[in-house]
């Protein structure tokens, strides 16, 4: 698993039960403020640069000062549901077949 990888590269540096509040960007880096929700203090980290893998669902809820137009473009992604399907037949050759189909799916009802 990816997760599992990657923290055993760098575990040190991971902080669990942190809850991301705000993302700052200016001249000097990046300040990002996350809550630790087990005790409720707020930290803040700082670097130069940094990669930012919370969806836009979430982000565009945050505090953060990005640009109009990145904050326009997060603000307008609207996520869709997708499946996959897999299968087991015999067709009409007689022949096994398994496989699988990825796919994306539109919901029936949409909220926003």
């Amino acid at each position: 698993m990816i997760a599992q990888a990657f923290a055993r590269e760098v575990g040190d540096l991971i902080r669990y039960n942190s809850k991301v509040v705000s993302l700052q960007q200016d001249e000097n880096g990046v300040h990002v403020a996350y809550e630790d929700t087990r005790t409720g203090d707020t930290l803040t980290a700082e670097a130069d640069w940094c990669v930012c893998t919370v969806p836009f669902s979430i982000l565009g809820q945050m505090d953060h000062n990005l640009s109009p137009g990145l904050t326009a473009a997060i603000n307008n992604v609207y996520y869709r549901g997708s499946a996959k399907w897999a299968w087991n037949s015999s067709g009409g050759s007689g022949k096994k077949t398994t496989g699988s189909m990825a796919g994306s799916a539109t919901p029936t009802c949409r909220s926003r």
